[in-house]
């Protein structure tokens, strides 16, 4: 497997990216929703929710890509790719606008 001719390398980055994004927004919403401190009100030595969330979404991203990149065969990567690219933009326009609805 060589990063410049094989597809999972590719499919795998860009679930790494989608995965890592909509982890962390989900976490964000939900800490919102569950009455978590406003971040303008903390000091900034006290962001600790803020690196878990970064840390958990960038795991979470991690595992996926590592398991799509093991187990997807490579023509099923090529046809997953293709698709996935034309579904990037729309999903990372909820999730920007998702990040608006929380302050």
């Amino acid at each position: 497997m060589t990063a410049g001719t094989d597809p999972r390398v590719g499919l795998a980055a860009l679930l790494f990216g989608l995965g890592a994004s909509i982890s962390y927004v989900a976490q964000r919403l939900a800490s919102y929703l569950g009455g978590e401190v406003l971040a303008s009100t903390v000091l900034a030595s006290e962001h600790t929710p803020f690196f878990w969330r970064v840390g958990l979404a960038v795991f979470q991203g991690l595992i996926l890509a590592v398991i799509v990149g093991v187990a997807v065969p490579e023509d099923a990567a090529r046809r997953w790719l293709s698709r996935l690219t034309a579904a990037v933009l729309p999903v990372v326009a909820v999730l920007i606008g998702l990040t608006f609805v929380v302050p």
